[in-house]
């Protein structure tokens, strides 16, 4: 065998090794779970005491009192909690794919100086936060949002899964319980 060939066997087993006992023995990375700190928002579902959605067409008020969840805005009803707890569970799971700073004035380019859904939630504590949505992006699978917006001239602007969108959308009887619309349409008759 000549030098060169034993030479390239001898590196080929060293590297080998290398990657045998780096790779394959070392101890697997730390799985990230999303923390709190990465999700939209964080509060706890029992502290939310209203959610109001001003909508393009409407303003939707919920509260929640002994009872349940009321709608006060833009009629009174019983609020649907399943469509409630969607919104909210949404609010606090979700994650951005993406954020970036703008200035004050680039805001109208994602629709967010006057959003197309502005959500708000109040909690016990009276504290708000925000969240106002803008246009979708150009795949149509995100939209880009502002959450507890400050009034400083660099925006925060984040991008985000566009099912939030299309939950704050539902169609005004989607956020009526069920029992609630049976007894409008009797009233009706």
């Amino acid at each position: 065998m000549q030098k060169t060939t034993l030479f390239l066997v001898l590196l080929a087993l060293g590297l080998g090794g290398y990657v045998y006992f780096n790779e394959i023995h070392s101890p697997p990375p730390e799985e990230t779970e999303t923390t709190a700190e990465e999700t939209l928002l964080t509060f706890d579902h029992n502290e939310v005491q209203q959610i109001t959605l001003d909508r393009e067409e409407e303003t939707l008020t919920l509260i929640r009192s002994n009872e349940g969840w009321e709608m006060i805005e833009p009629e009174e009803a019983v609020a649907e909690e399943s469509a409630i707890v969607f919104l909210l569970d949404l609010l606090t799971s979700e994650t951005s794919s993406e954020t970036f700073t703008v200035e004050k004035p680039q805001l109208e380019a994602y629709q967010l100086s006057q959003p197309l859904v502005s959500i708000k939630i109040q909690l016990e504590d009276e504290t708000e936060h925000t969240m106002m949505l803008g246009t979708t992006t150009f795949n149509e699978e995100e939209v880009y949002a502002k959450i507890d917006p400050k009034k400083e001239e660099m925006q925060e602007v984040k991008i985000i899964p566009i099912k939030l969108k299309e939950a704050a959308e539902r169609p005004l009887a989607d956020w009526k319980e069920e029992a609630s619309q049976e007894e409008e349409e009797t009233n009706s008759d």
